[in-house]
């Protein structure tokens, strides 16, 4: 298998084509992977379905797989595997969650603060960009 990477935006983003995530990939294409990464820093792969063992074997090609806080407190979760993040605005039965639920508030702080790192990238991205 070999992927295709078409480059969205003119500083980051690379778009994988030519990839079926569901199946086992190679070295070859794991290295391939990261060289993208390496090269676009954010990755979009349209139109996949794994679930979430497939998801979870395919994550494990990039490094060790951590359980979040919220998967480590144990009880009831809408996902089965740990290793898995569970980031939705739906409760363990799949319910939206109320507007004033603190795992909701959790998730929307979260969204914020990876916001805020996102714009600190940028605005690195564009000093780079502007010293070439």
């Amino acid at each position: 298998m070999t992927i295709e990477v078409r480059q969205v935006h003119p500083l980051f983003v690379g778009e994988v084509g030519g990839m079926d995530l569901s199946q086992p990939v190679d070295v070859a294409v794991v290295r391939a992977i990261w060289e993208a990464i390496d090269r676009y820093a954010v990755l979009v792969f349209h139109d996949q379905h794994l679930d979430d063992v497939r998801l979870r074997e395919f994550a494990r090609n990039f490094g060790e797989l951590e359980i979040g806080r919220m998967a480590a407190r144990g009880g009831k979760r809408r996902l089965t595997l740990p290793e898995i993040g569970d980031i939705s605005n739906l409760d363990e039965e799949g319910r939206l969650r109320e507007r004033d639920d603190r795992r909701r508030l959790d998730s929307l702080g979260n969204r914020r603060a990876a916001g805020e790192r996102a714009g600190r990238r940028r605005d690195r991205i564009r000093r780079y960009a502007r010293g070439l």
